[in-house]
């Protein structure tokens, strides 16, 4: 503010006094406020009717010596250098990667103990169990056979052959299996032959008695059974033992061995049998 006063000073002219003088003009009447006895409102009116420029910033010459510039240089030489030495060790460090496998690899030791020990005589237990069974079985019908004898008493011989079929007392048919000749009678003896026959249905019905068959095929031809046929059955389905029953049986036994063969020895205070050759048998 001073310099531009100054400048204003500077800037008006020099007037020479006027020795004459000169009527006073009227003031004009300058309307008192309420407030223009407040100080802080008086001298910000006096600032604002005074015309004003903005001070110029004088810039302050830019003038560096030796020790700064000594200064920057040491500064960035060590900012340059820690980053390029990271970048070096960044490239140049060596990095490895170790990958770890665990194994389980089982182990064993072998000692020997000097136990004292003493041989116990040997013992046999036996034990038994009877379970249901759960397996079935099957049989086919069977047909009886039997001998049938025939009696020549004809003076030559007589042929019987294959597959001729006789009907016994109790309605049963029995065939031949083979094709015979009976010898001519020698009286006073007559003519014997024997020949294998089967019933020709299938079962126990065909177990025909002695002397079911007893037929005069002629009247110098006779035909007789001598002893009952056998070996006739019916197809039957039935419970049996199956495999498992076994199986599961003999597993059952021999845990119940097991527990009771260790007490099964005469021992004294703290002692504890160990059996080493022991046989098992399993009878179904």
């Amino acid at each position: 503010m001073q310099e531009i006063e100054k400048e204003q000073e500077t800037q008006v002219p020099s007037v020479p006094a006027d020795p004459n003088s000169q009527p006073l003009l009227p003031v004009p009447l300058v309307q008192v406020d309420e407030t223009d006895d407040d100080p802080d409102e008086i001298f910000l009116n006096a600032v604002a009717e005074i015309d004003t420029q903005p001070l110029v910033k004088k810039r302050k010459p830019l003038v560096m010596n030796f020790i700064d510039l000594v200064q920057l240089f040491f500064c960035s030489s060590l900012i340059l250098c820690g980053m390029g030495g990271m970048v070096w060790q960044a490239i140049t460090y060596p990095h490895t990667l170790v990958i770890l496998y665990t194994g389980e690899k089982p182990a064993s030791i072998t000692t020997t103990l000097d136990i004292p020990t003493r041989t116990l005589a040997p013992v046999t237990l036996t034990r038994s169990l009877t379970i249901p069974t759960t397996g079935t079985g099957h049989q086919d019908a069977r047909a009886a056979t039997g001998t049938l004898t025939f009696y020549n008493g004809k003076l030559s011989s007589q042929v019987i052959f294959v597959g001729t079929v006789f009907t016994g007392q109790d309605g049963i048919k029995i065939v031949t299996n083979q094709t015979i000749t009976i010898p001519a009678a020698n009286p006073p003896q007559e003519g014997e032959a024997n020949v294998t026959a089967y019933a020709i249905n299938a079962g126990s019905q065909g177990n025909i008695a002695t002397d079911d068959i007893h037929l005069a095929l002629s009247s110098d031809l006779l035909v007789r059974n001598l002893a009952s046929f056998t070996g006739g059955r019916d197809a039957r389905t039935y419970q049996a033992v199956a495999a498992q029953d076994i199986q599961q049986t003999i597993s059952t036994l021999q845990a119940t061995i097991a527990q009771a063969l260790p007490l099964a020895f005469p021992l004294a205070m703290g002692e504890r049998a160990y059996p080493v050759q022991c046989v098992t048998t399993s009878t179904p």
